[in-house]
């Protein structure tokens, strides 16, 4: 026998000799762990609307090990609302917790043999009169006991659910066109026209005349939301297919009769897809006026959808 051949028995040898039957003594069970699937992107961001009807919020518990449990495994979740001070120092955020009177949640479940997660758990979040709009709540839920005496992976233990209350946008489907100062659409043609801000598809777009003549701004146009509404703020959605003509300077009309008009406010945009503005205050109307003082990169300038909240 050649020394490598020699070499290699002698190490075999002592190999299997150091495996004792202890080492042999596999349990599944001990790599089984419990956890919160939500708990992965933590914090689960979840923006609601403001509105009177309680909100859900999807949650619950998986089985992670070889194969499935072949009993149901018990689970309890509790709200810790004193983990958000923990969480904002770690992370250096200033989230409030969400006021124990604006959620309720399912505290006990299993995960049933045969399965490797619970049914679909709901958190019912209340909104309106509770939160106060555009403010971060946190809310953690933990999974507190298991049954079996299973482990729960302490990394995934515990979702912290990132809520934030916002104004819902009016439907604009029976919205009208009132007047403007100019638009691109040729006669007989949708095309670059006004109403198509109010159309709901970000592929239509009201572009100010560029055909025969370029005017400059100010723009103007004019919506009739068919009544009045108590209006919060407005968001801009660019046109997908220019970089150019996106609105810079814009200032915001509101007016109950179509007559008297009121300035409900004058925002500076960022040369972004997706704009939003807030009034300072709240302010009521049936017809909106979007002035456009200023576009980028262009005098003439486009929009694709316009909602009011």
């Amino acid at each position: 026998m050649s020394a490598i051949k020699r070499c290699c028995t002698i190490v075999l040898a002592v190999l299997c000799s150091s495996c004792g039957k202890e080492d042999l003594n596999y349990n599944p069970s001990d790599w089984v762990k419990i956890y919160m699937p939500q708990a992965i992107n933590n914090p689960s961001s979840h923006p609601l609307v403001m509105r009177d009807t309680a909100q859900s919020i999807v949650y619950g518990a998986a089985y992670a090990g070889t194969g499935y449990p072949e009993t149901d495994i018990a689970i309890t979740f509790k709200a810790e609302p004193e983990k958000v001070a923990t969480f904002n120092e770690q992370h250096n955020t200033n989230y409030q917790p969400l006021p124990s009177g604006s959620y309720a949640f399912q505290p006990n479940t299993l995960i049933p043999a045969g399965k490797s997660t619970t049914d679909p758990l709901y958190l019912l979040v209340q909104t309106a009169g509770v939160l106060e709009p555009l403010t971060d709540y946190l809310l953690p839920i933990s999974i507190t006991q298991i049954a079996n005496n299973l482990a729960v992976n302490p990394n995934l233990q515990t979702t912290y659910f990132l809520i934030r209350g916002e104004y819902e946008r009016f439907d604009r489907s029976e919205w009208t066109v009132v007047d403007f100062s100019t638009q691109n659409g040729a006669e007989g043609s949708t095309n670059e026209r006004v109403e198509n801000a109010i159309d709901g598809d970000v592929n239509t777009f009201w572009h100010s005349q560029y055909t025969g003549a370029r005017p400059g701004p100010p723009h103007f146009f004019t919506f009739d939301m068919k009544k009045l509404q108590n209006v919060h703020g407005v968001s801009f959605s660019a046109r997908r297919n220019a970089a150019n003509g996106q609105f810079k300077l814009v200032r915001i009309e509101l007016s109950q009769d179509g007559q008297n008009w009121q300035l409900a406010g004058s925002f500076e945009l960022a040369n972004a897809l997706e704009n939003t503005v807030y009034l300072e205050n709240n302010m009521e109307g049936q017809y909106i006026r979007i002035w456009i003082d200023e576009a980028y990169g262009n005098i003439t300038c486009s929009l694709a959808e316009l909602n009011v909240f």
